[in-house]
Protein backbone atom coordinates (compact mmCIF):
# COMPACT_ATOMS: atom_id res chain seq x y z
CA UNK A 1 0.00 0.00 0.00
CA UNK A 2 1.40 3.45 -0.83
CA UNK A 3 1.61 6.33 1.58
CA UNK A 4 -1.57 7.69 3.07
CA UNK A 5 -2.52 11.26 3.88
CA UNK A 6 -2.71 12.70 7.36
CA UNK A 7 -6.50 12.77 7.06
CA UNK A 8 -6.65 9.10 6.18
CA UNK A 9 -4.30 8.22 9.02
CA UNK A 10 -6.54 10.00 11.53
CA UNK A 11 -9.61 8.42 9.92
CA UNK A 12 -7.98 5.04 10.54
CA UNK A 13 -7.18 5.98 14.17
CA UNK A 14 -10.79 7.01 14.78
CA UNK A 15 -12.04 3.82 13.10
CA UNK A 16 -9.79 1.77 15.37
CA UNK A 17 -11.17 3.57 18.43
CA UNK A 18 -14.73 2.98 17.21
CA UNK A 19 -13.99 -0.74 16.77
CA UNK A 20 -12.27 -0.97 20.14
CA UNK A 21 -14.96 0.83 22.12
CA UNK A 22 -17.67 -1.03 20.22
CA UNK A 23 -16.08 -4.35 21.26
CA UNK A 24 -15.37 -5.41 17.67
CA UNK A 25 -12.39 -7.64 16.93
CA UNK A 26 -11.50 -5.93 13.63
CA UNK A 27 -11.91 -2.57 11.92
CA UNK A 28 -14.87 -2.90 9.56
CA UNK A 29 -15.78 -0.58 6.66
CA UNK A 30 -18.52 0.97 8.82
CA UNK A 31 -15.84 2.00 11.34
CA UNK A 32 -13.88 3.66 8.53
CA UNK A 33 -16.98 5.59 7.49
CA UNK A 34 -17.47 6.70 11.10
CA UNK A 35 -13.84 7.83 11.08
CA UNK A 36 -14.49 10.01 8.03
CA UNK A 37 -17.53 11.52 9.75
CA UNK A 38 -15.44 12.36 12.85
CA UNK A 39 -12.35 13.74 11.17
CA UNK A 40 -13.07 17.34 12.16
CA UNK A 41 -12.68 16.38 15.82
CA UNK A 42 -8.97 15.85 15.32
CA UNK A 43 -8.10 19.45 14.53
CA UNK A 44 -10.76 20.86 16.86
CA UNK A 45 -9.68 18.84 19.91
CA UNK A 46 -5.94 18.44 19.40
CA UNK A 47 -3.32 21.12 19.20
CA UNK A 48 -1.78 19.97 15.96
CA UNK A 49 1.27 21.63 14.42
CA UNK A 50 0.26 24.04 11.63
CA UNK A 51 1.27 21.93 8.61
CA UNK A 52 -0.59 18.89 9.96
CA UNK A 53 -3.64 20.93 10.96
CA UNK A 54 -3.73 22.61 7.54
CA UNK A 55 -3.66 19.30 5.67
CA UNK A 56 -6.25 17.77 7.96
CA UNK A 57 -8.51 20.81 7.63
CA UNK A 58 -8.17 20.75 3.83
CA UNK A 59 -9.24 17.10 3.69
CA UNK A 60 -12.08 17.68 6.15
CA UNK A 61 -13.33 20.67 4.15
CA UNK A 62 -13.63 18.49 1.04
CA UNK A 63 -15.59 15.86 2.97
CA UNK A 64 -17.75 18.48 4.72
CA UNK A 65 -18.66 20.08 1.39
CA UNK A 66 -19.63 16.69 -0.05
CA UNK A 67 -21.65 15.79 3.04
CA UNK A 68 -23.45 19.15 2.90
CA UNK A 69 -24.16 18.87 -0.82
CA UNK A 70 -25.80 15.47 -0.27
CA UNK A 71 -27.60 16.47 2.95
CA UNK A 72 -25.58 14.19 5.23
CA UNK A 73 -25.12 15.42 8.79
CA UNK A 74 -21.88 13.64 9.74
CA UNK A 75 -22.59 13.70 13.49
CA UNK A 76 -26.09 12.26 13.21
CA UNK A 77 -25.02 9.79 10.54
CA UNK A 78 -22.08 8.54 12.62
CA UNK A 79 -24.32 8.01 15.64
CA UNK A 80 -26.98 6.18 13.61
CA UNK A 81 -24.33 4.01 11.98
CA UNK A 82 -22.81 3.19 15.38
CA UNK A 83 -26.25 2.13 16.61
CA UNK A 84 -26.85 0.07 13.47
CA UNK A 85 -23.68 -2.00 13.79
CA UNK A 86 -24.22 -2.39 17.53
CA UNK A 87 -21.87 -3.75 20.13
CA UNK A 88 -19.61 -6.66 19.34
CA UNK A 89 -18.58 -9.43 21.70
CA UNK A 90 -14.79 -9.05 21.55
CA UNK A 91 -13.45 -8.72 25.07
CA UNK A 92 -9.71 -7.88 24.84
CA UNK A 93 -9.99 -4.14 25.44
CA UNK A 94 -6.34 -3.90 26.55
CA UNK A 95 -4.89 -4.69 23.14
CA UNK A 96 -2.38 -2.38 21.46
CA UNK A 97 -3.03 -3.38 17.85
CA UNK A 98 -6.16 -3.78 15.83
CA UNK A 99 -6.28 -5.16 12.32
CA UNK A 100 -8.56 -4.38 9.44
CA UNK A 101 -11.18 -6.90 8.43
CA UNK A 102 -10.79 -8.48 4.99
CA UNK A 103 -13.55 -6.14 3.77
CA UNK A 104 -11.65 -3.11 5.11
CA UNK A 105 -8.46 -4.31 3.46
CA UNK A 106 -10.39 -4.54 0.20
CA UNK A 107 -11.62 -0.96 0.70
CA UNK A 108 -8.04 0.22 1.23
CA UNK A 109 -6.97 -1.65 -1.91
CA UNK A 110 -9.76 -0.02 -3.89
CA UNK A 111 -8.88 3.43 -2.47
CA UNK A 112 -5.31 2.79 -3.61
CA UNK A 113 -6.58 2.05 -7.14
CA UNK A 114 -8.61 5.28 -7.11
CA UNK A 115 -5.54 7.25 -6.01
CA UNK A 116 -3.52 6.57 -9.15
CA UNK A 117 -3.14 10.32 -9.90
CA UNK A 118 -2.46 11.36 -6.32
CA UNK A 119 0.72 11.49 -4.26
CA UNK A 120 -0.98 9.52 -1.45
CA UNK A 121 -4.28 7.86 -0.68
CA UNK A 122 -6.62 10.63 0.49
CA UNK A 123 -9.83 10.59 2.50
CA UNK A 124 -11.77 11.30 -0.70
CA UNK A 125 -10.40 8.06 -2.18
CA UNK A 126 -11.47 6.21 0.97
CA UNK A 127 -14.97 7.71 0.78
CA UNK A 128 -15.35 6.73 -2.88
CA UNK A 129 -14.12 3.19 -2.15
CA UNK A 130 -16.48 2.83 0.82
CA UNK A 131 -19.43 3.92 -1.31
CA UNK A 132 -18.82 1.00 -3.67
CA UNK A 133 -19.39 -1.56 -0.90
CA UNK A 134 -22.74 -3.25 -1.46
CA UNK A 135 -22.64 -4.99 1.94
CA UNK A 136 -21.50 -1.91 3.86
CA UNK A 137 -24.03 -0.82 6.52
CA UNK A 138 -23.03 2.80 5.84
CA UNK A 139 -24.11 2.49 2.22
CA UNK A 140 -27.40 0.89 3.24
CA UNK A 141 -28.06 3.69 5.73
CA UNK A 142 -27.23 6.37 3.15
CA UNK A 143 -29.67 4.80 0.70
CA UNK A 144 -32.38 4.63 3.36
CA UNK A 145 -31.86 8.35 3.93
CA UNK A 146 -32.41 9.00 0.23
CA UNK A 147 -28.78 9.71 -0.67
CA UNK A 148 -27.87 8.91 -4.26
CA UNK A 149 -24.77 6.89 -3.42
CA UNK A 150 -23.63 6.69 -7.04
CA UNK A 151 -23.87 10.46 -7.46
CA UNK A 152 -21.99 10.99 -4.19
CA UNK A 153 -19.25 8.62 -5.37
CA UNK A 154 -19.02 10.39 -8.74
CA UNK A 155 -18.90 13.81 -7.05
CA UNK A 156 -16.15 12.54 -4.76
CA UNK A 157 -14.05 11.27 -7.66
CA UNK A 158 -14.61 14.48 -9.65
CA UNK A 159 -12.65 16.48 -7.08
CA UNK A 160 -9.04 16.77 -8.26
CA UNK A 161 -6.63 15.32 -5.67
CA UNK A 162 -4.58 17.94 -3.88
CA UNK A 163 -0.88 17.46 -3.47
CA UNK A 164 0.02 16.10 -0.06
CA UNK A 165 2.83 17.69 1.93
CA UNK A 166 2.91 15.18 4.77
CA UNK A 167 2.91 11.47 4.01
CA UNK A 168 2.34 8.67 6.49
CA UNK A 169 4.48 5.62 5.64
CA UNK A 170 2.78 2.37 4.70
CA UNK A 171 1.09 0.54 7.53
CA UNK A 172 -0.45 -2.90 7.67
CA UNK A 173 -1.67 -2.96 11.26
CA UNK A 174 -2.52 0.11 13.25
CA UNK A 175 -0.88 0.39 16.65
CA UNK A 176 -3.22 2.13 19.01
CA UNK A 177 -1.26 4.76 20.74
CA UNK A 178 -0.61 8.26 21.71
CA UNK A 179 -1.23 10.87 19.02
CA UNK A 180 1.72 12.78 20.45
CA UNK A 181 4.04 9.95 19.36
CA UNK A 182 2.70 10.24 15.82
CA UNK A 183 3.08 14.01 15.76
CA UNK A 184 6.76 13.72 16.70
CA UNK A 185 7.41 11.53 13.66
CA UNK A 186 5.57 13.59 11.05
CA UNK A 187 7.61 15.98 9.01
CA UNK A 188 6.57 17.84 5.85
CA UNK A 189 7.86 16.27 2.66
CA UNK A 190 9.63 18.44 0.13
CA UNK A 191 8.14 18.76 -3.33
CA UNK A 192 4.59 18.22 -4.59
Amino acid sequence: MPDISVGLYFTWQIAAAEALYGHHALIAPAHLFMGLCSLDKMFMQLQLPDPIAAELRREWNILAELFARFNIDPITFRRELRTRIGKGSFSDQGRRTISRSPASKAVFARANELATNASAILTQHMLAALLEGANNPAVSLLKEKGVDVTALGNATLAIPPQSVVIHIPRLETLVLGNIEDLLKTLKPQSGP
